[in-house]
């Protein structure tokens, strides 16, 4: 028995020099990671989540109406993508308590959600990006 539970404290304890390890990583990586500067982004971001249908239907309209723009898709779900999301939000002032996906982000504009007035909103961001 006391060697069970010694195994079982030598375990937790190398868990929890790996989380340690983890966690100093991670704040490593978001500290190199630059604030969103909205004016110098040259394409499309697109924030999305797994198993969003109104991602899907944006992310399907964006692709057959406009191949030819650069689209940077970005799952919310992940960590990096939260963080940039988290970012964009805050550049764009928006009210975190309305926020959801799709999140699409054109320049200093921006669409959350997904309609088909999101499309014409969208037809007309483009047009005046693609200038």
């Amino acid at each position: 028995m006391k060697k069970l539970l010694v195994l079982l404290l030598i375990c937790g304890f190398i868990t929890a020099c790996e989380e340690k390890k983890n966690d100093e990583t991670n704040l490593a990586v978001s500290e190199q990671t630059e604030t969103v500067d909205l004016q110098q982004t040259p394409e499309v971001l697109f924030f999305t989540k797994n198993m969003c249908p109104y991602c899907n239907h944006a992310a399907a309209y964006l692709s057959t109406q406009y191949p030819d723009v650069s689209v940077s898709f970005i799952d919310i779900e992940t960590s990096d993508g939260w963080e940039r999301f988290l970012e964009t939000v805050d550049a764009l002032q928006l009210n975190t308590q309305r926020l959801g996906t799709p999140l699409i982000v054109v320049g200093q504009q921006y669409i959350l959600g997904w309609s088909p007035d999101e499309e014409k909103k969208l037809d007309d961001l483009l047009k005046s990006f693609l200038k």
